[in-house]
Formats: C-alpha cells, structure tokens, sequence
C-alpha cells in the first residue's frame, strides 16, 4: 500500500514538473523597445515593426535591431533571445547636430484637384538656381493614401530617405478623395478607376514638365491598398515606367486581365503570410506571381515567413533600391547580360518561400 502511494507520489510530481516545463516552453519570446523620446521607427532584422514604445513577439535567437528618428543619431545593436524571455531595450537617443537636421523640403502643387507632393535633392535644387539644371533624376511616385497611420509627408519622407541614389520623390494624392474607412473598395470600382487612371497620367504629365526627370525612370510603387493601384497603374501603361514595387498588395481582377494580355513591366510584389488585411487566395496569387515572374525574369513575388501587413518596411525599402538599376523597356537593353542584380541578391535566405 506504501509503495503504491508513493509510486502515486512521484508521478503526480513527475506530472507537475512535466507541465511546468510544457508551460514555459510555450511562453512567447518577446522583446520590448522603449525610447526617449518616443516614436522612435523600430527595426528588427531590417524589417518594420512600428514606433516606440512597442512591445514585440519574436523567434529565439540572435536579433539585429535599429531605432530611427529625424533629428536623432540612428542606434543599433544586437540582442540575443532565449526561448520564453522577455527582454527590455531602454534607449536615450542622441540628437544630431543642428546642420545635420535639415531635412528635405516638401513642395507640393495642385494637379487636376489632387494636391501632389514632391521633394526634390538638393543638388537639384542648388543646379537650378545656378542654371546648370542638365542632369536628369529617377522618379519614385508613390501612389499613396489617406487612411494610413503615416501622414502623407512623413510616408513621402520615408520614401525619399530610403533610397540610396539621389531621386525625385512624388506623391500623387489621386485617391484622396476615395480611400476613407469603409469605403476604400469605392476605389476600385470601374467607374472611379477610370477617373483615377486619367487623374494620375496628368499627375506623370506634371512630373514630366516640372521636376527634372529622367523619363526612361520613372517608378511607381505603394504600401497596402496604394500598392495594388500601383501594380495595376504600372501594368495599365507599362510603356510608362520601369518598374513597380507593391508592398503587402494583393493581386486583383485588373492585374489578372493584363497579364494575360502579355503587358510586362519589373514588377517586385512583396507579402507577409500573416497579413491579416489580405488572408485569403494565397495559393491563386502565387499562380500569379509565376505569371508575373515569366514574363519579365527581374520581376519577383515574394511571401515572407511569420510578418504581417505593417511589418515589411525593410524589404520595401531593399526592393526600391532594386528596381532603380532599371530603365523603362528593359528588354530592348537585355543583351547586357550579366550588368543587372537579381532581386535574390538582396533579400537573405531563408525569408522567402
């Protein structure tokens, strides 16, 4: 009787050590990154995370994390997680020095009733006033839309700031008036793409005689609902641009249309397999990316492991650098074989499937 009682003993506790260490085991791994002063950009392993104070899930294992604020010095270091730890990153971060903190100057103008904005570099702006305005400038156009937690200037600065050559960055503004909560697919109608179709060609018209502009590059790209009007804007006129970056977009009906037709443009496509604003059609977008990729082999759709739809800044911005090494009709120049990077180049391995 003894012996059985104690047998009993010692699974019970068997049992409870069992469970604790099954407990922990599942606790998630979390990093939280507080900075002074707040709203800090969080990088982590070069993809988007958000603004300070932020708490995050992460997998276990070594971490490379940035903080970014205009008018601050950037911080990075590395940390190490264990599995079921929560670490605290606490940051005081430095200002710059006063002639290090003017940032560009955002100018904008009224085109068709759509404000755009625009930030020119300043040896741009310092050849002008000189009148030795010869040199031409790659274009970023980004599409943009009201109903994102960036404002537009800071989404334009954001663009602008990304990017490693100096280029002309616009916003168009042309879904302003459509992209409020609830009613964003209003944008998407026939009737209102029409509109806004024509809209944005006046927008690239404008570009084309105002800004100093290299027209063999001209780009459009977009995050979220304004990187699918991006996607289908560059495959409605490919002859237009020379390339495209849509950032957590779904395909659409329209792109579907026009790439059976054989229209063809650089097109680098990126998702998160966690996006909660496009779970479904996974699998058909996947055929469609194949499509894509066929027609045009420097184009590229890409899913990325565990991020959702606001955490791929890093690529986003990795991609934009990708696509200026092009020129709009990039096949008349592909008998230069070898001169272009491939998009495989510049994303690790391991983040895609």
């Amino acid at each position: 009787m003894r012996i059985k009682a104690a047998s009993t003993t010692f699974l019970l506790v068997c049992a409870i050590l069992l469970l604790s260490t099954s407990c922990f085991s599942q606790l998630p791994t979390i990093l939280r990154i507080v900075s002074d002063p707040e709203g800090a950009s969080i990088y982590v392993d070069e993809m988007y995370f958000g603004k300070t104070p932020h708490r995050i899930k992460l997998r276990p294992g070594t971490h490379r994390v940035k903080l970014a604020k205009s008018g601050y010095e950037e911080y990075t270091s590395e940390v190490v997680l264990a599995k079921g730890q929560e670490a605290l990153i606490d940051v005081e971060l430095e200002r710059k020095p006063v002639e290090e903190q003017i940032g560009p100057i955002i100018e904008s103008a009224k085109v068709n009733g759509a404000t755009v904005l625009y930030i020119i570099p300043t040896e741009a702006k310092l050849a002008k006033r000189t009148r030795l305005d010869t040199r031409r400038y790659p274009v970023v156009v980004l599409i943009g839309h009201p109903f994102s937690s960036f404002t537009p200037n800071e989404r334009l600065e954001r663009v602008f700031y990304s990017l490693n050559e100096s280029t002309i960055a616009v916003r168009s503004g042309i879904l302003d008036d459509d992209n409020g909560p609830g009613n964003w697919w209003y944008a998407n109608s026939p009737r209102k793409w029409r509109k806004n179709r024509k809209q944005f060609l006046k927008v690239v018209d404008f570009i084309k005689a105002n800004l100093p502009c290299d027209e063999d590059r001209i780009y459009l790209t977009g995050y979220s609902f304004d990187g699918i009007y991006a996607w289908m804007l560059a495959y409605d006129r490919p002859d237009l641009y020379a390339g495209v970056v849509a950032a957590s977009a779904r395909d659409s009906e329209q792109i579907e249309r026009r790439l059976r037709s054989g229209k063809k443009v650089v097109t680098v496509v990126l998702r998160g397999d966690q996006d909660h604003a496009f779970p479904k059609n996974l699998r058909r977008e996947r055929k469609t990316g194949k499509r894509m990729e066929s027609y045009n082999k420097y184009s590229k759709w890409i899913l990325f492991k565990g991020l959702g739809h606001r955490h791929l800044g890093g690529a986003w911005d990795k991609a934009l650098n990708y696509i200026l090494q092009f020129r709009r009709h990039n096949e008349i120049v592909e008998r230069y074989k070898g001169s272009f990077r491939q998009v495989s180049d510049i994303f690790p391995s391991g983040t895609t499937r």
